[in-house]
C-alpha cells in the first residue's frame, strides 16, 4: 500500500508518496510502475520512469490520483490510490477607475472591480506603480488594501494590484492616470504707478482668463481707490482640458507729491510761481488741459484754476502731481478790463458817481468801496 495523500496549491509540489507496506506473495520478486489519473480514476496512465516503491510527482496543476502497480510471478496488482487535491489557480481580481487629470491633481480612488479568488481563500494585496509605460514596477509603501488613493500626481502613471495567496503572486489588470500639463500663464511684468495715475487695464496670456485681488474690478485695477503700497493681483486661466493655472503681478502704488506754490492766490496781478521739487516736470496743466509751452521746472500762474504737472521721478517712473487750486483775489485787476461804479471825491467839489473803465492808472487812484 502507499500513503501521503495531500492538498497543495495550484502549481505546488506535493511531498513524496510513501510506501506504507511492501508487496507480498508470488515468488517474492516484484517490479513497480506508478500510474496517475486526472479524471477521478476512470482511466489511468503509466508515469514514465516511476518504477520505485515511492514516488515524487513534482508540481501539479490539477487534482490527481496516484497508485502503484506491482508486477510479480506473472501477475499485476494495484495498490490503493492516494489523492493530491490541487486548489484552484489564484486570480488577482480586477481594479478600475483609470482617469485623466491635470498636473498636480489628486485622482479619485482606484476601485476594486472584483476581489482575488482561488487558492486557499487567504489573500494579501500590494499595489504597484510604473511611470515608464509598464516596463518597470515598484511597490507602493503602505498600499495593501483592496482599493488605493494615490494622492497628487505630476506624471502619467500606471497602477496594478498584486494578490498573494497560496504561494502564488498574481497581478490585476493595469489602469492609467493620464496627466495633462497646466497651461502656461503670464500676468505680465510688475508695475509701479503713482496714485494719481489712470486706472490700469489688466491683461494676461493666454487671453480669456480672469483677474482677482484688492481694487480689481472687471479686469481693471482701480488706481484711484487703491491705498499706497504693494498690491498683488492674480490672473487665472483655464484651458480646454479644464486645467487651471495662475500667475501674479505686483502693482506698487506710490504717493503723488503736491505742487509747491509761492501763494495760494493771485493778488493785484502778481503771478503765483508753481514748482515740483525733486521731479522732472514734463508738462503743466490748468483745469485738466495742457498749457501750451509750459514744460519748464516752474510755471507762473496768472489766472485762477486747478493746476497740476506731469513728471518723471528719479527712477524713471512717470506720474502726475496732486492738484493745487489757485484763486484770484477780488482786488486783482491784472490782465482784465473791469467796468465798475465808483465815487471820485474831489476836494471842494460835490461827490458824484461815475461809471468808468479802469484801463487808465489815473482813474484808479483814490477808488473807495
Amino acid at each position: 500500500s502507499i500513503g501521503n495523500g495531500q492538498t497543495v496549491c495550484y502549481g505546488g509540489d506535493p511531498s513524496a508518496f510513501t510506501n506504507s507496506s511492501l508487496p507480498s506473495g508470488g515468488d517474492g520478486s516484484f517490479s513497480y510502475q506508478w500510474q496517475k489519473s486526472t479524471n477521478g480514476g476512470s482511466s489511468w496512465s503509466d508515469i514514465s520512469g516511476a518504477t520505485s516503491s515511492t514516488y515524487n510527482s513534482g508540481t501539479l496543476t490539477a487534482t490527481t490520483l496516484f497508485r502503484r502497480g506491482v508486477i510479480g510471478c506473472g501477475q499485476t496488482k494495484y495498490s490503493n490510490s492516494v489523492t493530491v487535491t490541487v486548489l484552484s489557480d489564484l486570480s488577482a481580481g480586477g481594479i478600475g477607475n483609470g482617469q485623466t487629470i491635470c498636473y498636480g491633481g489628486d485622482p479619485a480612488a482606484f476601485t476594486s472591480t472584483s476581489s482575488a479568488a482561488g487558492g486557499d481563500g487567504s489573500y494579501a494585496y500590494q499595489w504597484q506603480l510604473s511611470t515608464d509605460g509598464g516596463s518597470n514596477w515598484s511597490n507602493i509603501s503602505g498600499a495593501t488594501g483592496a482599493t488605493y488613493n494615490s494622492g497628487a500626481l505630476t506624471n502619467t502613471t500606471q497602477f496594478r494590484r498584486t494578490a498573494v495567496g497560496c504561494n502564488q503572486t498574481k497581478y490585476s489588470n493595469t489602469i492609467t492616470v493620464t496627466i495633462n500639463n497646466l497651461p502656461t500663464v503670464d500676468a505680465g511684468a510688475d508695475v509701479t504707478v503713482y496714485n494719481t495715475a489712470a486706472n490700469i487695464t489688466l491683461s494676461g496670456t493666454p487671453a480669456g482668463g480672469t483677474w482677482s485681488g484688492n481694487y480689481v474690478l472687471n479686469n481693471t485695477f482701480v488706481t484711484s481707490s487703491a491705498t499706497v503700497g504693494s498690491h498683488t493681483v492674480t490672473y487665472t486661466y483655464q484651458d480646454g482640458n479644464t486645467c487651471e493655472n495662475s500667475d501674479v503681478k505686483v502693482i506698487e502704488v506710490l504717493q503723488a507729491s503736491p505742487i509747491t506754490s509761492s501763494s495760494s492766490s493771485i493778488s493785484l496781478g502778481e503771478p503765483v510761481v508753481l514748482s515740483l521739487p525733486g521731479f522732472t516736470v514734463t508738462q503743466w496743466y490748468r483745469n485738466g488741459e495742457a498749457i501750451a509751452g509750459a514744460t519748464n521746472p516752474t510755471f507762473s500762474a496768472t489766472g485762477a484754476g486747478n493746476y497740476n504737472a506731469s513728471f518723471v521721478d528719479g527712477q524713471g517712473i512717470s506720474g502726475s502731481s496732486l492738484v493745487t487750486t489757485i484763486s484770484a483775489s477780488v482786488n486783482n485787476f491784472g490782465n482784465y478790463n473791469y467796468i465798475v461804479t465808483h465815487t471820485i471825491k474831489i476836494p471842494d467839489e460835490k461827490s458824484r458817481d461815475n461809471v468808468v473803465g479802469l484801463s487808465s492808472s489815473e482813474q484808479a487812484i483814490g477808488i473807495q468801496y
